[in-house]
């Protein structure tokens, strides 16, 4: 199968909430300094977080073939990130 094929192909996700104490003040931190920034009070329709396990489903996610270096991304508000448990 080559990869434009791969890329068309139905993919299903399963999606889990977890506790992770660093990331979340990780994440707090860094909507603070978005809001100094910017001046906002950012309270509504914050950014989501989602940890992806491997390439493999980055490359799923993304619909193509990714470079090692690409380890997040954002889309349509939300963001996506190679787990640091996960990443090699």
């Amino acid at each position: 199968m080559t990869d434009k094929e791969e890329s068309e192909q139905l993919s299903i996700f399963s999606v889990s909430s977890r506790n992770d104490e660093f990331l979340e003040e990780l994440y707090e931190k860094a909507m603070k300094e978005l809001i100094d920034f910017f001046g906002l009070n950012w309270t509504r329709n914050r950014p989501n977080l989602f940890l992806v396990n491997d390439r493999k489903t980055i490359d799923k996610l993304r619909r193509a073939k990714t470079e090692n270096w690409i380890v997040g991304w954002s889309s349509k508000g939300d963001i996506y990130v190679l787990d640091k448990d996960h990443h090699r």
